[in-house]
C-alpha cells in the first residue's frame, strides 16, 4: 500500500501541473469569468499568444503561465500551469 501512495506522488510530481484558476490578477487589477476581452486586454494589456479564442499570458517573471478561453468575446475559464 506504501509503495502505491509514493509511486503515485512521484508520478504526479512528474506530470505538468494544470490548475482551473478562478483569477488572474494582473498589477492592482483582477481578471475573471465573465470580463470581456476589451477588459482584459486593459487590465493585463495584449497576450503573448492570441489564437482564436484562447489566449495565453507568459510573463517571464511570473511563476504561471495563464490561458484564457473566451465564448463570444467573453471570459469562460482561466487555466494556470506551472513553469516546473
Amino acid at each position: 500500500m506504501k509503495f502505491i501512495v509514493k509511486t503515485s506522488l512521484f508520478v504526479s510530481m512528474l506530470l505538468p501541473s494544470q490548475l482551473l484558476a478562478d483569477t488572474m490578477t494582473c498589477g492592482q487589477s483582477l481578471v475573471e469569468p465573465g470580463d470581456t476581452e476589451y477588459q482584459v486586454e486593459q487590465k493585463c494589456g495584449k497576450p503573448t499568444t492570441k489564437e482564436m479564442n484562447r489566449w495565453i499570458y507568459d510573463r517571464a517573471s511570473q511563476s504561471f503561465i495563464y490561458e484564457l478561453n473566451f465564448e463570444v468575446g467573453q471570459l469562460t475559464h482561466i487555466v494556470s500551469r506551472s513553469r516546473e
